[in-house]
């Protein structure tokens, strides 16, 4: 395996500053073989205030393990919830898209097959760029599509309505956000026909992000004719990422099979 960290942003592109010091970068996970590969890039939840260990490298290991060249997302968070992210995020994650996109012949990758795939918050903005990726415009990328070919959201934040995470939202908009702006981050009111085919897991246990927020994305889908599949587990907390939990326990066996069941939907409508 090659491993390597590239910084997203050049001294002076993000221009958003809370106080405190960040790096926004992307972590590869690349086979050494020189056969070219699909790619799947896994960005960690933690309700915009941190990024959550459980989701991140042992993720990408996995999806490297069913053949991807898999990549971790490092983007803008607030742990202060002082200053509101509000779209550098969706920037964030967008440049990354991109750069991977851009770099197609280095990580050995096949352009067209790149997915997302995101956590509890995490799982908020990899759908929020399957639903914006439009208004997000990149001066260092201009001719490069940052719009994932599939998506998978785990346990996601969807909605800023009655069933939101209220602190992710709080995160990411602040306590003063208006009406259009809770609107835009809603992510269920913004599916087109345009968005990438999603698979979508969750639990009926989670009381945490409730799995409403994963029916209502669904349905947004087939509604706009967007492939979906949703499975809810009847077991399992939020956070789980693989199936094993944040508390050591043993890998949830009904859970565990979700990579399987992502890559097969991947293997459908994103392999062309």
């Amino acid at each position: 395996m090659i491993q390597k960290t590239d910084l997203l942003w050049d001294e002076g592109e993000n221009t958003y500053n809370n106080g405190k010091y960040q790096l926004q970068y992307v972590d590869s996970f690349i086979h050494e073989n020189a056969q070219r590969r699909p790619g799947i890039l896994i960005v960690p939840g933690g309700a915009y205030t941190h990024l959550s260990g459980n989701e991140s490298g042992n993720v990408a290991q996995r999806f490297f393990e069913l053949g991807y060249q898999a990549f971790v997302l490092n983007y803008t968070i607030d742990e202060t919830q002082r200053k509101p992210l509000k779209r550098q995020p969706l920037r964030d994650i967008s440049r990354a898209m991109r750069f991977i996109r851009s770099e197609e012949k280095r990580f050995k990758l096949y352009a067209s097959q790149i997915a997302v795939c995101g956590f509890s918050a995490g799982g908020h903005l990899a759908a929020c760029l399957c639903t914006h990726f439009n208004d997000v415009h990149d001066d260092k990328y201009p001719d490069v599509s940052n719009r994932p070919n599939a998506a998978v959201l785990c346990y996601p934040v969807i909605t800023g309505g009655f069933y939101a995470h209220k602190n992710s939202f709080r995160t990411l908009l602040g306590d003063m956000a208006t009406l259009d702006e809770i609107k835009y981050m809603s992510v269920e009111k913004q599916v087109t026909p345009d968005t990438p085919p999603t698979f979508i897991w969750t639990t009926c246990c989670d009381e945490s992000v409730p799995p409403q927020n994963s029916e209502l994305y669904a349905r947004a889908c087939i509604d706009n004719g967007v492939p979906a599949a949703l499975h809810i587990f009847s077991e399992g907390k939020h956070g789980i990422g693989l199936g094993g939990g944040t508390d050591g326990k043993p890998m949830l066996r009904e859970v565990a099979v979700w990579p399987q069941l992502a890559d097969i939907f991947l293997q459908r409508y994103m392999y062309k």
